[in-house]
């Protein structure tokens, strides 16, 4: 893989979009070519190309509503809602009303690259 093409995963405990927006996703991904919007102590500062939320029982309608919405409207490419109980994903774009619901393999395209993500390995790890 030649280095324009490198996959890193940043991990954070605030992510700021706009900066006086603060969340904190489960799990962010910032393609290499956008690094520059990540700060020395990992936190983002723009929006990621993927934001992850592992729904909990107690925030199921925050994270599904309000937080989803928020990450999208400020620019956010991707948002993957995944809900252990449902054993699905929740797949959001910007421009879709509804999700895509995926229970089986997950494909994620970055750049050129696709990656399938079996979820019964996925859930059975949880």
């Amino acid at each position: 893989m030649h280095r324009a093409s490198t996959i890193r995963y940043t991990y954070t405990d605030l992510l700021s979009i706009p900066e006086e927006l603060v969340l904190e996703p489960d799990l962010v991904f910032v393609r290499q070519d956008r690094m520059s919007i990540v700060d020395t102590e990992g936190h983002v500062h723009g929006p990621p190309d993927l934001v992850v939320e592992i729904l909990s029982p107690s925030r199921k309608n925050y994270d599904r509503t309000l937080k989803r919405k928020r990450y999208l409207d400020s620019g956010v490419g991707k948002v993957w809602i995944i809900d252990i109980d449902e054993r699905l994903v929740e797949v959001w774009r910007p421009e879709t009303q509804r999700p895509e619901e995926v229970r089986e393999v997950l494909l994620w395209r970055v750049d050129d690259h696709v990656f399938e993500i079996p979820l019964d390995e996925v859930f059975r790890a949880l």
